[in-house]
């Protein structure tokens, strides 16, 4: 029997899947508990990637509390200081509440991390843990959006009607679970291999959710226009307080356009994933069917309503956003029409030009199924989409702050270290570009497998991530010891990964798997149901042998590959999240920065505020961000080395590393979030407790562990085993599914919040306040920016609504005639659309970036040695190879020869 492969480089599929249903010689008895525990299993990573996105957005929502901070302080030292959260102040109530929830959230997305980590399939115990952890999140979560955004009695309402079946929900479901057992008799065991394909629509779609979640939250705490710096009078009345959106008073109806559309989309992305984590997902018309696509619906139709509400402040550029919504499907459309009148001579061209890479390939088609491949276009994926997302950030809000007037020489929405330090800003923007158009080549060319072959693109991600520690020391700081600091950081943790594994680390040995019992076969969950009914047992075949990591005796002390890559892949998400986040908090410090040079205070423009207020605990923050990047960057740089990670992660180094990282996280969190000694106790309080969870959780490990050790027998156990073929055309629709929808999610997001909060900054004062400084001092870059990063959200938005179709089944041209029904719904009019994505985001990140024209060109001028450096690398690999193989030939041939002649003779 012939078993098909699993995708090792799904983005949410690298935990062992359900085994398929028992055959017929097998009786299974399922229980409701253990369906239940392996649904939280399954959706192991989705979770992750959930509970991270969450731990990032209240890490950064904490250290940039929504309200703002005080910008001036008064000289005789009275009153707030500079840098101060001004909710606080305002509005005291609120500020707790929003401040204890969102730590909340914070503290129980990190737990939930960590128990997914150590979660194995049969732990009923961890599994009702790991659900009040995530209830206890979400109302975190909930609660803090709540807090932050209720300013006036319109606010409040509209929360708490679409709070309300939120709620309820949560409370039916959990009622639900708890009543799981009383209904174990009348359960009745479901399909698994069903089961398989079904999760295989619910990754894609709880991707869509998790992004939406976030961004969403992010965007309601910190509104378009932002917040007044002072509280406001006129004739003896009070027009605003300090704290108020601006939008609210400057244009009403489009604040509250926007509040409505960003709340529900929140909302109604909450209720997906409620819906996706609680039961399973029909494919026929059911009442649950339609309640997740039409949330869907809704989320995405709020996004695009609150970004056109939002970005603009003028009613024609509102409309010409809209209308960049029209202009993606008549691409789309035009597209299918192609496809429509010569797909035959565009298929057959594919087809060849197919054929004539795998031969290309060395070992030819059978070089397209290899694991290792898989995987690292998973690896590059993942990392290179996160890229994009925190340079383009950071190109359009560079540290130090944007100057707010044109004295002393210098312009308005200019960057302030242009002109106080040239030269660490040029460092710093150049790196941050260089690294920004890398990975959004290697974005675009995570598909070839000609290059990843050759791991040429993970090369270029290993230069992206140097470009980014470069970044992150001139951006991060004003002197060279500090910078210096930095990359010593990231030195001695790769310093300390190696020493480790020379001196702990075991040496790899292979050893066979245990064979299935005799007459039976491992249960593979992507063997087609078709082969489990086969009446007669399929004989087994001899055990391959996989590499296993340690000796010793006893199965439990030894690792597979395809555990330890399963660890490598948790491990590697973890740490490309914790980099992005911490980049970003420290290029952009909680307080701001000095908008002006105050020699008599001695304050320096484009320096930390909170450098200059809390000394101490700026640094504290510093150094403990800092920490907590370069471990993640060591990390990802020691997981992409398949030499290191294996030897890394039986010895724990790994582990250790991470657990440093996410310590030092959590340090700056609690040093740059609060400035008074009543809050800051709460967070160390969630820290100690955080602490304290990871020894007890490591304890009760390691005891489960050893005791299934001593009761586990060896009579006749089936081993579930993964086997590695070619790939299905299915299966590589699947894969290439989920590419497609990250990289649409995460571009949409990214230009979700900078077409909100636009390069230049905002006006503070006068009538203008609220409105974007790049519109009025250079209306064409403004423009420019504008409707490029418009059509890049607006095309991210279509790509995700024409990738909808596939979660539901595989669409046939029913309207054509019968000879061509077996088309199926093509995925290349995505290409377009995502392709559209990408020169938008270059485009307006090139007009965001600088204020220069040379200074853009310049970054365009970027991707000819990015392009260079790809052809150049797979060249000499290409040329290395062929040499090795015509060598290897040559040698043979002798042998070969003399064989025939001792043959002949």
């Amino acid at each position: 029997m012939q078993c098909k492969d699993l995708p090792a480089s799904k983005i949410m599929q690298h935990i062992p899947s359900p085994p398929r249903p028992p055959q017929a010689n097998q009786m299974a008895t399922p229980n409701i508990d253990s369906i239940s525990d392996t649904k939280l299993y399954e959706l192991k990573e989705q979770l992750l990637l959930l509970t991270t996105l969450v731990a990032t957005v209240t890490y950064v929502t904490g250290l940039n509390l929504p309200g703002g901070a005080w910008q001036m302080q008064q000289a005789d030292g009275h009153g707030p200081l500079a840098g101060d959260p001004i909710l606080r102040d305002i509005h005291y109530r609120r500020y707790l509440a929003f401040y204890y929830c969102n730590g909340t959230a914070l503290a129980s997305s990190v737990v939930v991390c960590l128990i997914l980590v150590m979660l194995r399939r049969d732990s009923p115990a961890w599994s009702v843990v790991l659900r009040v952890v995530m209830v206890l999140d979400l109302l975190g979560l909930m609660g803090s959006y709540a807090a932050g955004t209720c300013h006036d009695t319109f606010a409040t309402i509209w929360v708490v009607a679409l709070a309300f079946p939120v709620l309820a929900y949560i409370t039916y479901a959990f009622v639900c679970y708890l009543c799981l057992p009383l209904r174990r008799d009348n359960h009745t065991p479901r399909n698994t291999n069903t089961g398989y394909q079904e999760k295989e629509k619910i990754e894609v779609l709880m991707l869509l959710a998790t992004f939406a979640v976030t961004i969403s939250y992010a965007a309601g705490l910190n509104p378009p226009g932002g917040f007044w710096t002072s509280t406001g009078h006129k004739d003896g009345r009070l027009l605003h307080l300090a704290g108020d959106p601006i939008m609210e008073d400057s244009a009403l109806r489009r604040y509250r356009a926007f509040f409505v559309c960003n709340t529900t989309a929140f909302v109604a992305s909450l209720l997906i994933i409620l819906l996706l984590l609680d039961k399973n997902l029909s494919r026929t018309i059911s009442a649950r069917f339609v309640a997740v696509y039409g949330f869907i619906g809704v989320a995405l139709l709020g996004l695009m309503g609150a970004y056109a509400a939002g970005s603009c402040r003028e009613t024609d550029n509102t409309i010409k956003v809209l209308s960049l919504a029209a202009g993606v499907p008549i691409c789309v459309i035009l597209q299918l029409a192609l496809n429509y009148v010569f797909y035959w001579p565009i298929k057959n061209m594919c087809d060849s030009f197919t054929r004539w890479l795998q031969n290309l390939s060395p070992g030819g088609a059978s070089a397209l199924a290899d694991p290792d491949l898989k995987n690292t276009r998973f690896f590059v994926m993942v990392l290179a989409s996160f890229a994009v997302s925190i340079t383009y950030q950071a190109g359009l809000d560079p540290p130090g702050g944007l100057w707010k007037d044109d004295l002393n020489g210098h312009k308005i929405g200019h960057p302030v270290l242009r002109t106080t330090h040239p030269a660490r800003y040029q460092v710093f923007f150049y790196s941050n570009s260089a690294a920004f158009v890398t990975s959004l080549v290697v974005v675009m060319m995570v598909q070839s497998k000609f290059l990843l072959k050759r791991r040429t693109l993970v090369a270029a991600m290993v230069l992206d991530l140097i470009g980014l520690v470069i970044a992150y020391a001139a951006g991060s700081t004003r002197d060279a010891s500090t910078s210096i600091y930095v990359v010593a950081v990231a030195c001695l943790v790769l310093s300390y990964v190696v020493v480790h594994i020379a001196l702990g680390g075991e040496k790899e040995n292979v050893a066979a798997e245990p064979a299935p019992a005799a007459g039976t076969v491992a249960p593979d969950p992507a063997t087609p149901a078709a082969t489990s009914a086969s009446p007669a047992a399929t004989p087994t075949a001899p055990a391959s042998p996989v590499v296993v990591l340690g000796g010793g005796g006893g199965g439990g002390g030894r690792r597979s590959k395809e555990q330890l890559d399963d660890k490598r892949q948790v491990l590697l998400l973890i740490a490309i999240l914790a980099a992005a986040l911490t980049y970003q908090a420290g290029l952009t410090p909680p307080g701001g920065f000095w908008q002006k040079d105050d020699e008599v205070h001695g304050h320096r423009a484009g320096y930390p505020v909170l450098l200059d207020n809390y000394p101490r605990r700026y640094k504290a923050f510093f150094y403990c961000n800092a920490a907590s990047f370069m471990a993640s960057v060591a990390l990802i740089l020691l997981l992409v080395n398949r030499k290191l990670y294996r030897p890394g992660i039986r010895c724990y180094a790994l582990h250790v590393c991470m657990a440093v990282g996410m310590f030092a996280l959590m340090g700056a969190y609690a040093a740059g979030s609060s400035r008074h000694l009543k809050t800051s106790i709460y967070v160390l309080t969630l820290v100690i407790a955080v602490s304290a969870s990871i020894p007890l959780q490591v304890a009760m490990f390691w005891y489960i562990r050893n005791y299934r050790r001593n009761h586990q027998h060896d009579e006749g156990r089936i081993r579930r085993r993964r086997t590695r073929g070619l790939d299905s055309p299915d299966q590589e629709k699947d894969e290439e599914l989920e590419y497609l929808m990250l990289l649409g999610v995460l571009v949409a997001s990214v230009t979700y919040q900078s077409g909100l909060r636009p390069p230049g900054g905002l006006w503070e004062e006068g009538n203008a306040a609220g409105n974007p400084i790049l519109h009025d001092v250079n209306k064409r870059r403004y423009d420019i920016f504008l409707y490029s990063n418009s059509t890049s959200f607006m095309a991210s938005g279509m790509a995700i609504v024409m990738l909808l179709p596939f979660t539901l089944s595989n669409l046939e041209w029913r309207f054509l005639p019968s000879q061509r029904r077996n088309r199926k719904w093509p995925l290349w009019p995505v290409h377009t659309a995502i392709l559209l994505d990408m020169l938008g985001l270059l485009v307006a990140y090139a007009a965001g970036s600088t204020r220069t024209w040379k200074s853009s060109r310049n970054v365009i001028f970027i991707l000819l040695p990015v392009l260079a450096y790809i052809a150049l690398y797979a060249a000499i690999v290409a040329i290395y190879i062929y040499i090795c193989n015509k060598n290897r030939t040559s040698s043979q041939l002798p042998t070969t020869q003399a064989d025939q002649q001792t043959t002949n003779a």
